[in-house]
């Protein structure tokens, strides 16, 4: 199988995968409930937390980002240190420029209204039916509930920075091992398709 044809079928079963879910992801809902659902994602905080969210995984782009430049620089020998200080502020100024690009693609390819509409109203509907979503609702609307609205963004914050000290280098440093290992198992198998 030649390189061409691999990469071919590869992305028709990428792309049937994606037609299969966006299918599956829409909910047909009546004009009332749908009030319902919008009132329980606005009593909730849903738009603070998205946007809190787009703030999340921006950030965790630069984090990965710059730890990948800074090891691949590290390793690089035949370049003198000026020259390697010289490459990471030109590589931190296009890290800058790439979050603002991608920043500006997920607010525009991705509005919290369209979110609420095509995935969020789809899943909730499917899990919660409206009075459940009425009840849940009354609680946020309560001021205990406001209270904990009002504090899922710190609770999220520091949340993520405990993950992030404890949990997310042994994470990455596991992953990339457990990545090279099973990408060595199809290596040979790899090469032999590529080679026909």
């Amino acid at each position: 199988m030649t390189k061409t044809k691999l990469n071919t079928c590869i992305s028709s079963v990428i792309l049937s995968a994606c037609m299969l879910f966006h299918t599956n992801a829409i909910a047909e809902i009546s004009k009332d409930d749908r009030v319902i659902y919008e009132k329980f994602f606005e009593v909730t905080g849903a738009e603070n937390q998205y946007n809190q969210m787009l703030s999340i995984i921006l950030s965790q782009f630069k984090q990965g980002f710059g730890a990948a430049i800074k090891q691949n620089i590290a390793n690089l020998e035949e370049i003198r240190p000026e020259q390697k200080e010289s490459f990471v502020k030109i590589m931190d100024n296009a890290m800058s420029s790439y979050l603002e690009r991608i920043s500006s693609y997920m607010k525009s390819e991705m509005p919290f209204n369209e979110l609420v509409e095509n995935v969020y109203i789809p899943v909730y509907s499917k899990h919660f039916g409206t009075n459940e979503i009425e009840d849940i609702s009354k609680f946020f609307d309560s001021s205990l509930g406001r209270k904990f609205v009002s504090n899922s963004p710190k609770l999220m914050q520091e949340s993520v920075l405990i993950f992030n000290n404890n949990y997310a280098g042994k994470l990455q440093e596991k992953s990339i091992k457990i990545a090279e290992e099973e990408f060595s198992k199809i290596k040979p198998e790899v090469e032999k398709l590529m080679a026909e």
